[in-house]
């Protein structure tokens, strides 16, 4: 979560990513990788979430897009260096 944050807010400060998009995404794979059963439940909420950002204009596509990578890019380099 601290590299998570790190690479966040140095984004953020060049370029503004979507927090809200970021932080949901990666508690969709930690919940994924949990087993918890809100997979399709969290998918459309995700889905929702990003869409809701892009009509209410506080990001583009591509701000929402980039908070999906960044948090899926660190969950699968977590997962690959046995922290999960």
């Amino acid at each position: 979560l601290f590299v998570w944050f790190l690479l966040f807010s140095a984004i953020t400060y060049f370029w503004k990513i979507s927090g809200h998009t970021a932080a949901f995404t990666y508690v969709y794979f930690l919940a994924l990788y949990l087993g918890l059963p809100f997979q399709i439940a969290g998918f459309i909420l995700l889905v929702f979430l990003c869409w809701s950002r892009i009509i209410l204009k506080r990001h583009t596509l591509a701000q929402t897009i980039g908070g999906v990578i960044l948090s899926f890019g660190i969950f699968i380099s977590s997962y690959a260096v046995g922290f999960l």
